[in-house]
């Protein structure tokens, strides 16, 4: 049987929380629900991110505004636990969130708060039980260790990230390649790739871990940048067909910078350390197998690499640049529909127009 102590071989972080809860269950067998949900601070976003459950269909694909639940930003202000002991209450409670819980079969909740040495909030951890009034001392004493541990792993996978987006913001200041946009621009890749990921969750199979994966990863698509030369890369106008060889190259070279990386600062998954370096080698990719470096068609191409380019080109119509002005969204989604189902992922391209008022949100607020 795992312990404690060896559970940190498991890879991936679902697998360690899976891992957990069935330690738990020898000691705790009513503890139904183990979920961890992370906190975006830019967008005031609590999404949901790892689960394991037991018996009931796991609540996935769902954010709401942390602000939206007075209780939770309570947990937030004050970093102590809460415990509902008879989950009924929330039935009488007008929010989308709490009627999501109340719908299933818990009877009781705890909710723990996730904060690092520094006091940076993460997130929370939310377990259930199918008892009534379960959370009393003993059952707290018991899970306390088990959900502290689990605390580490979420604050250690993305500690990792953090550290790699630190060393794109470093690489891009030495090489005096940022400009006053580059982190607005970072930003509304992200949102942008998790509004288009979050509503064709279901349609592509994605999981929670996948999508917050590629919300934290899509930024990094163009760190290979660094490797170009002013000349080309902050020209203003149309390049060379020699120039652009030399630009298409950033990608090859973006992978190759994290591949490097990665020997000294390992993920701690496989799966994400590739998905990593698709977002990277692959956003210029077409469905018509006309884009660069590989020219890979449709389905070979990583589902991943087709978010991030959706997200990527919608940006860069809509900012300016050393060559053009900064179209309206309403131009942009436009020449999007024209490249769905031959440069693009049609359902991508949809997702990202569908939701346009988030679209809007998010880029009123990172061109500020």
């Amino acid at each position: 049987m795992k312990t404690t102590q060896n559970l940190s071989l498991e890879k991936s972080i679902q697998n360690k929380i899976s891992s957990i809860h069935k330690q738990i269950l020898n000691n705790l067998p009513e503890i139904r629900r183990i979920a961890a949900a992370l906190y975006d601070e830019d967008r005031d976003l609590l999404k949901t991110f790892i689960n394991s459950t037991v018996g009931e269909p796991p609540v996935v694909n769902y954010q709401y505004k942390l602000n939206d639940s007075s209780s939770l930003s309570e947990i937030k202000k004050t970093r102590k636990p809460r415990i509902i002991n008879d989950l009924n209450v929330l039935k009488n409670i007008n929010k989308e969130h709490s009627k999501k819980i109340a719908e299933k079969k818990y009877a009781s909740s705890y909710t723990y708060p996730v904060f690092d040495e520094n006091d940076i909030f993460y997130g929370f951890l939310f377990i259930n039980s199918d008892k009534k009034n379960y959370f009393m001392e003993q059952a707290i004493e018991i899970l306390k260790p088990y959900l502290q541990l689990l605390s580490v792993y979420i604050i250690q996978e993305l500690g990792i990230t953090k550290i790699l987006s630190a060393i794109l913001h470093s690489m891009l200041e030495i090489t005096h390649h940022r400009d006053p946009e580059t982190g607005g621009h970072l930003k509304r890749i992200s949102a942008y790739s998790h509004v288009i990921a979050v509503n064709t969750a279901e349609k592509y199979k994605l999981s929670d871990d996948f999508v917050e994966h590629l919300f934290l990863f899509s930024p990094m698509h163009d760190i290979g940048k660094v490797g170009i030369v002013d000349k080309i890369l902050l020209k203003e106008g149309s390049l060379t067909n020699e120039e652009f060889e030399i630009m298409k190259t950033h990608t090859v070279i973006g992978r190759e910078i994290i591949a490097n990386v990665a020997k000294s600062l390992p993920l701690s998954d496989e799966n994400n350390l590739k998905m990593l370096k698709n977002i990277i080698e692959f956003h210029h990719e077409t469905l018509d197998g006309k884009g660069y470096p590989r020219g890979l068609f449709d389905k070979e191409i990583p589902v991943e690499s087709k978010i991030t380019a959706v997200a990527d080109i919608f940006d860069a119509l809509t900012s300016d640049r050393p060559y053009k002005k900064a179209w309206s969204i309403d131009e942009a989604f436009a020449e999007l529909e024209k490249l769905k189902g031959i440069k693009l992922e049609a359902a991508f391209v949809d997702a990202l127009i569908q939701n346009r008022d988030e679209v809007e949100e998010i880029k009123n607020k990172f061109f500020k």
